[in-house]
């Protein structure tokens, strides 16, 4: 039974794949961000829609997602919530935004409100490309300048059409505002907000980094919808990825935590937990009381969902402990 459902899983995934793109995202390590060493602005193919990954997070995600997979049926059924693990952080890495005017083929749409920054008042400047040849030029996607003191930054990548239709409140869902800094330490930079960018699904977000002593705009991308909690109720915020599930992959978080002023970014919890059938398997976040929910397959038959384990786990400082509700 487990082998013809794996075989129908994989026939699905390659029609869903023809169909939708399923391949763009082919595990949660596709939602890292994506890194330059150098800072500097990477080309990308114009109707991709894909990211690069953070090198070492993405190892190691697509190393437990592997083992996971590959994990015998009955090693699976055995398989046991751990009490506690720390989650493994690895410095995010982000691409600089460039100074440019519009470009000439570019039609201006309408400009965006992206809330202030030490008192100046930042934007998103909408444009249509009228080339169809050039980048961003397919009708469902969008060009932007970011405008902060009379100057305007290019990143270069398309942006989702919904920042040019979306009316309030969809449009929060596609423009937030973070203003997530470290107020402990080094607050030299500021992760001032997100911006949906082009994808083969909802949900992937551009991550605007203002430095302040550098006056520079940077930025990384991740599928999921951000928040800036307190999650271990200690007075120092927490910035929250909850990826919503896409295609194949179900829901999942990472989390992002300064360090100084280096801004990390955690292992997902699936990964770390190393969840049998990670692809499969649910995690989430309570919006009350920030306690993750981890619902885990212990096979792929098709009555699995009626008896997932479960187990809700509470973050402390780097760590996730086990907590008394849920079962598993």
């Amino acid at each position: 039974m487990l082998r013809s459902t794996k075989i129908t899983i994989v026939l699905f995934c390659i029609v869903i794949s023809v169909l939708t793109a399923c391949g763009a995202r082919e595990s949660d390590s596709g939602r890292s961000g994506r890194a330059t060493s150098n800072g500097a602005v990477q080309e990308q193919q114009k109707d991709s829609g894909s990211i690069s990954d953070n090198p070492e997070l993405e190892s190691a995600e697509a190393s437990s997602e592997a083992e996971s997979e590959a994990e015998p049926k009955s090693a699976a059924a055995h398989y046991q919530f751990p009490q506690e693990v720390a989650l493994p952080f690895q410095a995010v890495e982000w691409n600089k935004l460039v100074q440019m005017e519009p470009k000439q083929t570019w039609k201006f749409v309408r400009t965006l409100s992206f809330g202030t920054l030490d008192g100046n008042p930042v934007s998103l400047a909408v444009y249509k490309e009228m080339d169809p040849d050039q980048l961003c030029g397919l009708d469902y996607e969008s060009a932007a300048l970011l405008e902060y003191r009379n100057k305007t930054y290019y990143y270069n990548d398309c942006f989702s059409m919904s920042l040019e239709t979306e009316e309030s409140p969809l449009l929060e869902l596609s423009l937030v505002k973070l203003g997530y800094e470290n107020k402990d330490g080094d607050s030299r930079r500021i992760v001032h907000g997100a911006a949906e960018l082009f994808g083969n699904g909802p949900g992937r977000m551009l991550y605007l980094v203002y430095d302040r002593d550098e006056d520079q705009w940077y930025g990384f991308d991740n599928w999921g919808s951000p928040s800036v909690v307190d999650l271990d109720g200690d007075g120092t915020m927490e910035l929250v990825n909850q990826f919503q599930g896409l295609h194949m992959q179900f829901p999942d978080i990472d989390i992002y935590r300064w360090n100084g002023p280096e801004l990390e970014q955690s292992l997902s919890l699936k990964s770390t937990l190393k969840l049998p059938f990670v692809g499969q398997s649910v995690a989430g976040m309570d919006e009350v009381t920030h306690r993750f929910q981890i619902s885990a397959l212990t096979s792929l038959e098709e009555d699995a969902w009626d008896h997932p384990l479960e187990a809700s786990y509470n973050y402390n400082a780097g760590r996730i402990v086990r907590s008394e509700a849920g079962g598993g």
